[in-house]
């Protein structure tokens, strides 16, 4: 009876391991619901080290001065009378800086394009857009892909890649085509796109209308692969989206 007992334990154990094995990295990571959101009401405030308009302006982590655009939602760490604390030694003045109260992000608001700009060298733009089956949204902009989820009316993306490069075949053989490249320079992964007009759509970009990566169609297995690494190093790179930069001014803007 004792070795029977043994066996059935063992088994148990066996199928346990198996299971947590086979489950995605994905199913496990936590998003986190910011406590409180604010927005900069000018075209560009100081981010200070300490609560004080005569403090020294904090600094990112590679020594750059830091400071912050009204295109920009920062998470609220902590509040001291008339300050905000937005990370360690991060401080921006609440004359400055106005809380945020996020609507209800729609369906119609994903995979267009939204963007501001204030000349052609001052500008930005980005795209949002469901992917995979794990409730999971994907944050393009510029060179950089991000990988997030919808937490209350905000949108948290968590975990940052850079692109190298986005190619679109339009040779009709290579219609099916996808290849993904994930390559590491000096310690930060990049990746590279290579796809076929299957794996696109037309989308509205500024005032034309020109073919992009279809990030709807990036399914788990794709997610998984692409930030595995940066889940598993716990590598964050937090960026908060509302229905504020998905309509509005944001919604039908002249690049240049």
């Amino acid at each position: 009876m004792k070795t029977a007992r043994i066996s059935s334990t063992l088994i148990a154990l066996f199928f346990f391991m198996i299971g947590v094995q086979a489950q995605s990295i994905l199913e496990t990571t936590v998003f986190e619901a910011p406590k409180k959101l604010v927005c900069p009401t000018s075209e560009w405030v100081n981010i200070r080290a300490r609560p004080s308009t005569s403090a020294p302006k904090a600094k990112n982590k590679w020594g750059y001065e830091m400071g912050a655009d009204n295109h920009t939602l920062l998470a609220v760490e902590e509040e001291n009378q008339g300050w905000y604390r937005i990370g360690k030694d991060q401080w921006i003045s609440k004359s400055v800086a106005k809380p945020v109260q996020p609507k209800p992000i729609t369906d119609k608001m994903m995979n267009r394009f939204f963007g501001w700009s204030a000349g052609y060298d001052d500008w930005g733009e980005w795209t949002v857009s469901p992917a995979g089956k794990m409730g999971y949204y994907l944050y393009m902009s510029g060179n950089s892909l991000r990988l997030g989820k919808m937490v209350g009316n905000v949108l948290v993306f968590k975990y940052c890649l850079s692109i190298d490069n986005v190619y679109i075949s339009e040779k009709p053989e290579e219609a099916k085509k996808f290849n993904i490249e994930v390559n590491s320079y000096d310690g930060e992964l990049r990746c590279t796109f290579t796809v076929g007009m299957n794996y696109t759509r037309e989308m509205k970009h500024a005032q034309l209308t020109d073919r992009f990566i279809n990030l709807q169609l990036f399914n788990d297995k794709v997610l998984e692969r692409l930030f595995k690494d940066k889940i598993e190093k716990n590598e964050t790179d937090y960026l908060y989206i509302t229905s504020d930069l998905l309509s509005g001014e944001y919604e039908n803007y002249e690049l240049g």
